[in-house]
Order: structure tokens, then sequence, then C-alpha cells
């Protein structure tokens, strides 16, 4: 990942690209020269045939001549003049309002969108390709700036939570109980940390992976219920009730990675959902996939968060109470692609549904 910073990148803008009025000149002046040529040599051919059939000037051949080229010249100035203010008018005037646009982008300028008033299909067409780009450039800047944001905070919080405890016990004149409940929250906090560390190295490893090769016919009811076992601690703590609806069902895929996928989607249900209420997974299997559902009670993710929440470190919870480091969603969501598939989220009346679909 580049270390540059955004600003720089948006002062900066290539050194080749070519001025508007500069880019717009050069292709006045083609485009013109062109049509310009094209309409004389025609013109000249007619008026060259009418008076060699009219016989409209009885001088000599010489000044037949003069007289010819004379009309020739005129008409093709006249032409020339008429064209180029019409082409740069009317015809090029959507390309111009296109090429201001683009140079506001090359600045940074992630919020402009272009309007080129043409019901043409092809016009309209390349007006609303450019407002998708100019969006997708604006959305991927926002989430550059929350990565940001919140790598800085989540990695920042156990380091300073370790240091200060460790100086606390450093200084001495602690009692024995207290000195283990120091020495309690600097080990929580350190294996948080390098739980964030050992996520953020999975997260690398899984989106520089193009090609599944470990991929086995595998027990997937078996891997889901061995998640809750591991989990078990953190479930009960809220005294939660794991419902699991399937049979044993069988998958095609990379088993590693999926389990990897349960145990995010699992930790993730168990710390969003209220305390007392069910965990509900569901399991569906068809001739050509797999459906993997994992339901909570509890925080309704709002609609407007739901396409951002695979983002890297990104998190609903502002206030960062809940415990996590918003890289979870991110790895599921990537180990799914992997396998040809989605997650979909439902979150609404207190309920919010992840869908995990697998091709098989």
């Amino acid at each position: 990942m580049s270390k540059t910073p955004i600003d720089k990148q948006k002062s900066a803008p290539p050194q080749s690209a070519i001025p508007v009025k500069k880019a717009r000149s050069t292709l006045f002046f083609i485009v013109g020269v062109s049509i310009v040529l094209g309409i004389t040599a025609l013109v000249e051919l007619l008026v060259g045939f009418i008076l060699m059939q009219t016989k409209i000037f009885s001088f000599g051949a010489e000044n037949q001549l003069f007289w010819i080229f004379i009309i020739f010249v005129v008409t093709s100035v006249s032409i020339g003049v008429f064209v180029s203010f019409v082409v740069s008018r009317f015809v090029l005037k959507p390309v111009d309002r296109l090429l201001e646009a683009m140079q506001k982008l090359s600045k940074g300028d992630y919020g402009v969108r272009v309007d080129l008033g043409s019901s043409n299909p092809v016009v309209k067409s390349v007006s609303e390709n450019f407002n998708r780009l100019a969006e997708e450039l604006q959305n991927t800047e926002l989430l550059r700036s929350d990565f940001s944001n919140n790598f800085s905070h989540e990695f920042k919080t156990p380091i300073v939570s370790v240091y200060g405890f460790a100086k606390l016990l450093n200084k001495g004149g602690l009692d024995e109980r207290t000195e283990k409940e120091y020495l309690k929250i600097i080990e929580e906090e350190s294996a948080r940390l390098a739980n964030m560390a050992t996520k953020v190295l999975n997260m690398t490893k899984i989106e520089n992976t193009a090609i599944l090769t470990n991929k086995t016919r595998f027990d997937l009811s078996e891997d889901i219920r061995t998640t809750f076992l591991l989990l078990e601690k953190k479930w009960t703590e809220k005294n939660l009730t794991p419902v699991l609806e399937f049979d044993e069902v069988f998958c095609w895929g990379d088993r590693d990675l999926l389990k990897e996928a349960w145990l995010n989607l699992t930790e993730n249900a168990i710390k969003f959902a209220n305390p007392g209420t069910d965990l509900t997974v569901k399991i569906e299997r068809d001739q050509h996939s797999v459906k993997v559902s994992f339901t909570d009670v509890g925080a309704v993710i709002p609609r407007e968060e739901i396409p951002r929440i695979f983002g890297k470190f990104y998190q609903a919870d502002k206030s960062h109470k809940t415990q996590g480091n918003g890289i979870g969603l991110s790895m599921v969501k990537k180990i799914a692609e992997l396998h040809f598939g989605k997650v979909d989220v439902i979150s609404d009346l207190s309920a919010t549904t992840f869908t995990v679909t697998l091709r098989q």
C-alpha cells in the first residue's frame, strides 16, 4: 500500500496531462480542416462543372481560370468559417464540457459530475460512465481516509494500554492483587494486538490469492458446530443460545479459508447480539450452491452503512466500544469471492442476517 499522502497526490497531476484549451484547439482544428477540405472539394467540382456547362464567362481562357480561382477561394473561406462556427458552437460543446470535467478530476475534485445535455445514446453513455467513474473514485477516497483513521485507532489503543499499565507496574508500590489485575490487562491487550496483527497478515495473504488450489469436499455442518465450540466462552458470557438449523451438509471449497469465514461471522454475531437471545445458523443447499446464514437479534446496521461494512477496519460502531478491529467482514467477503460466491446482508426489526452463498 502506498504511503504517499493523499493531498500530495491531489496537488500533483500527471505532467503528461494535456491542458484543456490546447486539447480543445487541436480538436477544433483537425475536425474543422477535415470537414472544410471535404466540402470545399465537392463544391469546387460542382462549380467547375456548372461553369463548363453554362459558359457564364465569355472571357478568354486565362480570365476564365482567374475568375474560377477567385470563386473557389471565396467559396472555401465562406464554407470554412461557417463550418468552424457550427462545429465549435454545437457539435463540440459536449466535448468541451467533458474535457473540463476530466481536468478537475485529474486534480482530485472527485465531486465533479457532467451532463452533456444530449439525447444521443453514445453521448449519454459517455456522460453516465464518467459520472460512475468519478463516484467510484470519491468512494475510494472516503474508504482510504476511513482506513487510515481506523487503522491508527485500532492499533494504538492496545499499545497505549500495555505501555500505561507496564509503567505503573515498573513504579512499584502496588499490592499483589492490583499487580495481577494489571498483568492480566497487559496479557489481554497483548493478545488482542497479536490477534489483530495475525488477521492483517491473513487478510493480506487472502487478498494476494487469485486461485484456490486446496479445494476439497468436506463436512460443512461439522465445521459450523466446531466453530461454536471454539467460541463457547464468548457466547456463554452473554447467555446466548446457539440454534443450528441444519442436517449433515457437505461442501466443496477451501476448508481452512472457509473456517476463517465462519469464525469471523460467528464472532460478529456474538458481539452485536443482545444478551439472552438466540444465535441462529441455517444451511441451505441446492444443485448449484450452498447458502450459510448467521442471524443475531441485536443492534441493527443502518441501511446507509451496509455498503461500507466490508471495508477493512470499518466499524459501524463509531465509538469503538464493542471489541473488534473491523477486519473480519472484509476477509469473509474476499473468501466468498474466491469461491465465486457473495455475501448478502439484511438488517431490520432488531435482527441482522449475513448470508454467504458459495457456488458448487
